[in-house]
Formats: C-alpha cells, sequence, structure tokens
C-alpha cells in the first residue's frame, strides 16, 4: 500500500472515469470489511450498541435482534442439528461452504442437494449418482436456472484499488487468514435495520429450512432416533417445489422410485 501522501493525489484524479471507479472500489472493500468484523464481534458476543461506537456510527436504541453462533438457524432447529449424524451435518455444513463459494449471501435446497452430492461415497451421494445425477452436472443445472453471472456491482475491483494504492491481494492474503478462504469475496448482506452483515453467516431460506423440518419427519417416519443423509435427501423430495427439486426433475429422476430406494436402504441400516 502506498503511503498517504501518494494514496491522497491518486485517490483526487483529475479523471472522473478514474476517481469515481476508485471510490466505488474502495466503498465495496470498506463494505466488506465492515460487514467481517460485524459479525466477528457479534459471534464474540458484542452488542450493536458496542459496534455502532467503534464504527463512529449513531447507535440504534431498542434493537431486539437476535443472533446465535450458528448464525442461521433459529434456536430450535439448532437442538435438531444436533440430532444429525455425522453425515448429514457434513452436508449441512458443505451447503454453507457452497453457498459461501458461489458468492450466495444465503443457503438454498440447492446448495443443500449440492452438499449432500459433495459427498459421493454416503448413501445419497450414491443414489443421485446411480440415478443419472452427477455433482458437476448438478452445479451447472444451478447456475444454469440462477441465471448466475461472476461480476456485478458488488465485486471487488483490483485494478481500480491499485490506482488508489491498495493491493487487494495483500488484503485478501490477510482476511482469508483470519476468517477463511473466499471471505472477502463474499458480497455482504443487510439485516432488516440496515447493518452489515457478511455472507459467512447466510441464512437458510423458507424451503431450505422447511427441508430441514422435512428430513426430521422422515426420521420419526422410519423411527430412527437420528437424521441421516438419507432423510435430507427424503426431505428434499417431499419439499418437491425448490431449485433443488427442479434440479433433480430435470435430470430425469423419478421421485417415487428414489423415495423407495432411499426407505429401503435407510430401514436396512436401522438396527432391529
Amino acid at each position: 500500500m502506498s503511503d498517504t501522501t501518494q494514496l491522497a493525489s491518486d485517490a483526487s484524479s483529475q479523471d472522473p472515469a478514474v476517481g469515481l471507479r476508485a471510490v466505488r472500489a474502495l466503498r465495496v472493500l470498506i463494505e466488506r470489511l465492515e460487514a467481517l468484523q460485524v459479525d466477528n464481534a457479534r459471534d464474540q458476543n458484542w452488542s450493536w450498541q458496542e459496534i455502532a461506537v467503534c464504527l463512529g456510527s449513531h447507535p440504534t436504541g431498542g434493537s431486539q435482534e437476535v443472533r446465535g453462533r450458528s448464525g442461521s438457524l433459529e434456536r430450535g432447529e439448532v437442538g435438531m442439528f444436533e440430532r444429525f449424524s455425522p453425515e448429514a451435518r457434513e452436508a449441512v455444513t458443505s451447503a454453507q461452504a457452497e453457498a459461501r463459494r458461489l458468492h450466495h449471501n444465503y443457503i438454498g435446497t440447492e446448495h443443500l442437494l449440492l452438499g449432500l452430492m459433495d459427498q459421493a461415497d454416503t448413501l445419497s451421494g450414491r443414489l443421485l449418482a446411480e440415478h443419472g445425477l452427477d455433482r458437476p452436472g448438478a452445479e451447472a443445472a444451478i447456475l444454469r436456472l440462477l441465471g448466475t453471472a461472476d461480476c456485478g456491482p458488488g465485486e471487488l475491483d483490483a485494478d481500480a484499488l491499485e490506482t488508489i494504492g491498495i493491493d487487494l491481494s495483500t488484503i485478501r492474503e490477510k482476511v482469508e487468514a483470519a476468517f477463511g478462504p473466499g471471505a472477502l469475496d463474499r458480497e455482504p448482506a443487510r439485516t432488516r435495520t440496515g447493518r452489515l452483515i457478511s455472507g459467512r453467516h447466510a441464512p437458510f431460506t423458507a424451503r431450505a429450512k422447511k427441508v430441514l423440518e422435512l428430513s426430521l419427519r422422515e426420521a420419526l417416519r422410519l423411527k430412527s432416533d437420528r437424521i441421516a443423509d438419507g432423510h435430507l435427501l427424503l426431505g428434499l423430495l417431499r419439499e418437491g417445489n425448490g431449485l433443488a427439486a427442479k434440479v433433480m426433475a430435470d435430470a430425469g429422476i423419478d421421485f417415487d422410485v428414489l423415495r423407495a430406494e432411499i426407505d429401503a436402504q435407510l430401514t436396512a441400516q436401522s438396527p432391529p
């Protein structure tokens, strides 16, 4: 990074196209860094008022927003998560990672599907492959249906930042060392009250939460005391209207046949 004098000189370029682009790039970078640090403070039980004071902004009074360490699940859903098998837990964790990797600020049914398929040797991974849906094909279908583009108004502009003496690669290296790979690439979201938060704690969509609830019902239906990855897949099939269901249907998967096969294998795996 340049010294203060050079930075000020570069930032005050007489060319508006250069100067405004640099200002916009700097704003995007600052918002992402702020969102990461806000999440970090909330993880360490800081109040919104304490955060506002440190940021030099006026605290919003009367806020009763609740945030658990999961950042994504309600209290009851966190309790349900504790009933998940290791494979099911890994699928949900992987779904969160997939949302971050794809720069999505939410976790939908499509991310749960990718999370299941990231474990090729599990019941869900094997059966989906046997029914003709592979991992690359699933992701390609999701991106096509979403119309995802890798660039947009919230993208970090390394070239523009360089014009004001900021080395984005150095900042990225330090941020990822503290917050994990891809931390700086996640576009921030805002709470209902307008506060910046990072995609590190992306919320589950209503459909994804419904899938988790249905996976519990499927486990109970099959008299299982834990929720396995197969129950998660049954939940996706039973929900039936999300993007994951669309991807599976477009791949030619017969939901009734797949459901019957999952039931049979889960029943066979259950203790007598």
